[in-house]
């Protein structure tokens, strides 16, 4: 009778206070970033500072990846600086690759560097550098100009905007996905495609509406070429945010159209 009035008290117990008995399915708390103290980031700058007045690049770069090991605002400063006023593509794309690990100040990041995701003069090595930074600091609100970035001419930028929307299983950036299967079904083929164009307008006035929209879509001869690695990375990002290992645009196509619903609800988040 005693053991079982004291296994009933057990039961008891873990019910009233279900934290005791633990929550299989809850996620496990991610470890904090270490942030340096004051005193360990003072050194790091000063290291910094001694090792990147000069005009060596690779020395510039070993102080920039030096200094972005350390966690700490101002060193996130520094590195922002960095990106910014650096001549040196290279040693820009380092610093950004620096300010990945800031993650304690990932809003400020976001907020300082998203409008080099739509300046023309960010080099492409920066451009997708900062893609990744962006996206291992979990900076959602950078999606749009990401995913603007699946139509740029550079692969190591592609590549990066596909990884980061297929991490964030982006599902607004269906339609930047969609345009680029389509130019590029396979691995080893790209094609171009038709535009029509209603102006209203009488004589050839559409006509040289859709040439000039043709143009701006397929008449890129940068763009025309096989982009294997691109394709490879677009099927990653599908299959991430479809959780469809799916191989075809067509097959994409159908996929949104059965999911129109739940499209539609993520672009209300816009």
């Amino acid at each position: 009778m005693a053991h079982r009035w004291s296994l009933g008290l057990v039961l008891v117990l873990l019910l009233a206070a279900p934290s005791l008995a633990g929550k299989p399915d809850a996620k496990k708390e991610e470890p904090a970033v270490p942030v340096a103290s004051d005193k360990e980031a003072k050194h790091e700058l000063k290291v910094f500072q001694q090792a990147y007045a000069t005009e060596d690049v690779d020395y510039k770069l070993d102080a920039v990846a030096r200094l972005g090991k350390c966690v700490h605002k101002d060193v996130m400063k520094r590195l922002l600086t960095v990106l910014f006023k650096d001549p040196d593509p290279y040693v820009k794309a380092e610093a950004a690759k620096g300010l990945a690990r800031q993650v304690p100040f990932a809003k400020e990041i976001g907020k300082r560097t998203l409008r080099l995701l739509t300046d023309d003069k960010t080099p492409p090595k920066v451009l997708a550098q900062l893609v990744y930074t962006l996206g291992a600091l979990r900076y959602t609100k950078a999606w749009e100009p990401i995913t603007e970035l699946i139509a740029h001419d550079d692969d190591g930028v592609v590549i990066a905007a596909f990884r980061v929307v297929g991490d964030w299983k982006e599902l607004r950036a269906w339609r930047e996905i969609q345009n680029f299967w389509d130019m590029y079904p396979e691995e080893g083929k790209f094609q171009t495609g038709t535009v029509k164009v209603d102006t209203g307008a009488a004589g050839t006035k559409d006509q040289k509406a859709a040439k000039r929209k043709w143009m701006a879509k397929y008449g890129n001869k940068r763009k025309q070429r096989v982009r294997p690695e691109c394709v490879k990375a677009l099927k990653e990002a599908v299959k991430k945010i479809t959780g469809e290992d799916l191989k075809k645009p067509e097959e994409f196509r159908e996929w949104c159209r059965a999911h129109k619903a739940e499209i539609k609800k993520a672009e209300r988040r816009r």
